[in-house]
């Protein structure tokens, strides 16, 4: 177990407190907290966040967090969601936030480790913060297996968590929510048939690839094993249920795009 420290107890105090928004914004004079000036605060939205600037976007979404069950690890993923946004902007050329996701993940590390999180707390807020638009889009999912993988992961419940604070802190031109995140998401069929059911296993098996014609050809193990992933991903996308017609679409699909 890890030994805390003076800096560590202090933010975990912070990110507990129950009017953690109000502790943030004494702390911005802060050195540890000097992204919020850096990165947040005076970001301007070029879309339909019609609340004001990222960091009163990212205060909503954190007092969205506190109403429900939630742990400092949220609030933290909460606090550097869109750290990316700014340099995203810059990238884009001012267009759109685009990417700011995987923007973010480095600088919300380079947080996290002034904090002194342990590597574990910070795989977690790390996780979030990159998967965040992620979760934002599942209303919208079509694929299957995109969709299968994700709410599989040990931590899809904070990232629904995450979700409904964002889709809740993203107000509209008419002065609200741009969207009811739970109630699209059991509005959406492939959502609720992946939540509710375990995504069925490999239809055709490592044996029956292996032995099938051209296979052998392909010396890369990697390849192979992306061989592999690729049937199971037909055989969920596409509901194939004949391992003959999924082998030889996930062949012609790697050599059309010239992996094997």
């Amino acid at each position: 177990m890890r030994a805390t420290t003076e800096t560590y107890n202090n933010v975990h105090s912070i990110l507990t407190a129950p009017d953690v928004v109000d502790r943030l914004e004494r702390e911005r004079s802060n050195p540890l907290f000097g992204f919020i000036d850096q990165y947040l605060a005076g970001c301007e939205h070029v879309n339909y966040h019609y609340e004001g600037d990222v960091w009163v976007h990212t205060k909503l979404v954190i007092t969205n967090i506190l109403k429900g069950e939630h742990d400092y690890l949220d609030v933290a993923a909460a606090l550097l969601h869109d750290i990316g946004k700014k340099d995203a902007l810059a990238k884009n050329s001012g267009k759109n936030m685009a990417g700011h996701e995987f923007i973010g993940r480095p600088l919300a590390e380079e947080v996290l480790n002034k904090f002194d999180f342990s590597q574990n707390e910070k795989d977690v807020v790390l996780w979030m913060v990159e998967n965040h638009t992620k979760a934002n889009g599942l209303p919208k999912a079509k694929m299957k297996f995109a969709c299968w993988t994700f709410v599989s992961h040990p931590l899809f419940y904070r990232a629904v968590r995450l979700a409904v604070a964002d889709s809740n802190g993203t107000i509209g031109a008419d002065g609200k929510p741009v969207m009811d995140y739970m109630a699209a998401i059991e509005a959406n069929k492939i959502v609720n048939l992946c939540m509710h059911n375990p995504m069925p296993g490999h239809l055709v098996t490592w044996n029956d690839m292996i032995a099938y014609p051209g296979v052998a050809e392909i010396t890369d193990a990697n390849k192979k094993f992306e061989l592999y992933e690729l049937c199971h991903k037909i055989q969920i996308n596409g509901g194939g249920n004949k391992k003959d017609s999924i082998l030889r679409a996930a062949l012609r699909c790697m050599k059309d795009k010239g992996s094997i």
